[in-house]
């Protein structure tokens, strides 16, 4: 673990840094989009909601106070929350990066393995969402290095 994974993050995502993401990876060779996906592909509110949510305070203190926590809950609410109409692991594996990477985090769990995570907590549900948020902190966690 590194310990810039424990500061406070800088930076969030907003719905234009989202839709920015998603139109370079589309325009890029990527992997991310195996189907087709549309961005304004979504249920109403729903990735609006998850992007308010994270950086939400309560009695002036973060409710995910640290960039391993924040990235955690993003990626484990844009997959359980399921905002997209299709593509949500790929959405939350493509935005979850890019949040640690603009917070000065690189994720290194190759993309295919990030992939299967997002996979593992869509499919699973003989555990609690604590228990989901908390195998995504171990998987961040254990796989991050500095930018």
């Amino acid at each position: 673990m590194i310990a810039s994974i424990q500061k406070t993050p800088q930076h969030w995502l907003s719905l234009d840094l989202c839709r920015t993401i998603f139109n370079t990876a589309k325009s890029s060779d990527s992997d991310y989009f195996t189907e087709p996906a549309f961005f304004d592909d979504r249920y109403e509110g729903r990735l609006e909601g998850i992007l308010g949510s994270v950086p939400q305070t309560w009695d002036g203190k973060l409710l995910h106070p640290t960039i391993l926590k924040a990235a955690s809950a993003y990626l484990f609410k844009f997959i359980r929350l399921h905002p997209f109409h299709d593509g949500n692991k790929h959405f939350g594996v493509l935005f979850t990066h890019v949040f640690l990477q603009i917070n000065d985090v690189d994720f290194t769990l190759p993309e295919n393995d990030f992939y299967l995570l997002a996979v593992n907590i869509a499919k699973n549900q003989n555990k609690t969402d604590e228990e989901l948020l908390k195998i995504c902190e171990i998987i961040i966690k254990e796989n991050t290095k500095e930018l």
